[in-house]
């Protein structure tokens, strides 16, 4: 019988997955018990399965309750069917004699088997084992079990709430005041302020006189996978909503140390819309590590001038 196995990290116990009502014994403490579901135990190979049959175990006589073998009682009957003769024109037994046919049919009305129960056991084998968690720590990516009970290696990340999280967060540590609403027609050019609509998401933030994202941060929809791949993930989203943010807040709001703000700013601006078109384009095969360079190339460039200011 193959079975899965877990290890549950965050608990240190192991669990095995019964897909239906099994018998089982622990090899350990040599108890019997129904296995359904989840049982945790010591160890993956304490269980083995118990297989029920059915045998013989006697053949009694209903008057006198005499035991007898079923090896004497198939030799007793062996030896009155000797009597009983074969006609093969007619292809069907029949007695010579009417005494011989009732003993056989006498002998045979007065006994009754008795049956019994044994169990076979076989090997539980796990057919692969998986190391979980239960309960992430995390406010974002949670396991199955937290979500529906089931033991799974799988675990769900709500894409949709830590979006909208990390944006307040960000905009609180840059100190812009949230419009409540979605006020977008309160926003002013210059102030430092912030409004999201009530639907898709981050989608449709306004801040610093724009939109700050594209349709790509519509999210409706969570993701699965493993903790490890979905808290990857996450840190990718939270660095890179963050440096948007960033950007936007260096480009509007940012002091530079020399003289020369409105020209650094004025070239902020060439360098984040030339960066925007080489987005657009779609190159042949041959002229794409082109286009990718010169994205690499404009993205330095911008880092190295936002870099020259200072927050206050």
């Amino acid at each position: 019988m193959k079975v899965k196995g877990y290890i549950i990290k965050d608990k240190g116990i192991n669990v095995l997955i019964f897909p239906s009502a099994t018998l089982v014994k622990n090899k350990v403490n040599g108890k019997t018990f129904e296995a359904s579901g989840e049982v945790t135990v010591d160890n993956f190979n304490d269980l083995v399965r118990l297989n029920t049959k059915t045998r013989v175990k006697s053949i009694q006589h209903k008057e006198t309750k005499e035991d007898i073998s079923e090896v004497e009682y198939l030799n007793r009957e062996k030896k009155l069917l000797e009597k009983r003769k074969y006609d093969e024109d007619e292809y069907t037994h029949y007695w010579e004699s009417l005494d011989d046919e009732f003993n056989y049919r006498k002998f045979i009305a007065s006994y009754n088997k008795v049956l019994e129960t044994v169990y076979e056991e076989e090997e539980i084998i796990l057919e692969e084992q998986k190391k979980v968690l239960l309960d992430t720590n995390h406010p974002f990516i949670k396991s199955k079990f937290q979500n529906s009970g089931e033991i799974s290696d799988v675990c769900v990340y709500n894409k949709f709430s830590a979006y909208k999280e990390i944006l307040k967060e960000k905009m609180n540590e840059i100190g812009a005041v949230e419009l409540s609403g979605g006020s977008f027609n309160d926003l002013t050019e210059g102030k430092l302020s912030w409004a999201n609509s009530t639907h898709s998401c981050i989608r449709y933030v306004k801040f610093a006189g724009g939109y700050l994202f594209d349709d790509s941060y519509d999210v409706k929809s969570v993701r699965v996978g493993t903790f490890e791949t979905l808290k990857a993930e996450y840190e990718n989203d939270r660095s890179r909503i963050r440096k948007i943010i960033q950007d936007k807040y260096l480009l509007k709001f940012g002091k530079f140390n020399e003289e020369k703000t409105p020209l650094v700013l004025e070239a902020l601006n060439k360098i984040e819309m030339a960066y925007r078109t080489l987005q657009s384009l779609k190159p042949m095969k041959a002229s794409y590590n082109d286009k990718s360079s010169a994205m690499k190339f404009v993205r330095e460039a911008k880092e190295l001038l936002n870099n020259s200011f200072k927050v206050e």
